[in-house]
């Protein structure tokens, strides 16, 4: 017998082997991608930290003492560059919403020393997270 071509099921085969590699690809680029944006947010709120204490440097009369305790400073204010958003090109994360509050701790900390207390929230669609830092 003389076969010049591929049966129905071995095409069927070959059809199915080729999607589940283009789902598998599909999942694990999503997931890279997510995980990729959630860095760069991380990055961005490092961004407002270090941005939070030329802000302090700056405007010496604002920063957190032991009688002011504590200081609210919107993204916008801060010395910074707009953040662009990694999950929509074309938008920026600029908004009313992220904020950095500075609060003197009046306990001493692992060095020995007092010192201010970073809370960084950076608001950007539906990335919303808060971290803290200490000086």
């Amino acid at each position: 017998m003389n076969r010049k071509g591929y049966t129905l099921v071995e095409l069927l085969a070959v059809i199915v082997i080729i999607g589940l590699i283009i789902g598998i690809a599909v999942i694990s680029y999503s997931s890279y991608q997510q995980s990729t944006a959630e860095r760069v947010f991380e990055t961005y709120m490092d961004s407002m930290h270090e941005a939070t204490i030329m802000y302090f440097l700056e405007h010496t009369d604002e920063m957190p003492t032991s009688t002011n305790t504590s200081k609210k400073i919107l993204l916008q204010n801060l010395p910074i560059d707009k953040f662009n958003n990694p999950f929509k090109q074309g938008d920026y994360c600029v908004n009313d919403n992220s904020y950095v509050t500075a609060t003197w701790q009046n306990s001493t900390n692992n060095k020995g020393m007092s010192g201010i207390k970073y809370s960084v929230c950076l608001y950007c669609n539906q990335y919303q997270k808060c971290k803290d830092y200490t000086n």
